[in-house]
């Protein structure tokens, strides 16, 4: 459901399904990149970019996490 609200654009509600994914699998690279996208989206840099640095730590590399801080920045 947090997917489909996000493709939708409906960002405020797919935040709860998203937390809930991210709650159950912390490690879990899909949801947290797409939580990480969807505060940005709600304008909470904050905790986006915290999210951004988890992905980051599993994935030193990735070019989305990267992107994100760099609009945040």
């Amino acid at each position: 459901m947090g997917l489909i609200y996000y493709n939708q654009g409906i960002y405020d509600k797919a935040d709860p399904y998203l937390e809930k994914v991210v709650n159950l699998y912390p490690f879990d690279y899909d949801g947290l990149i797409l939580l990480a996208w969807n505060k940005l989206n709600l304008q909470k840099t904050r905790e986006a970019s915290v999210l951004f640095q988890k992905v980051l730590m599993n994935n030193p590399d990735d070019k989305s996490a990267l992107e994100g801080l760099k609009l945040i920045k």
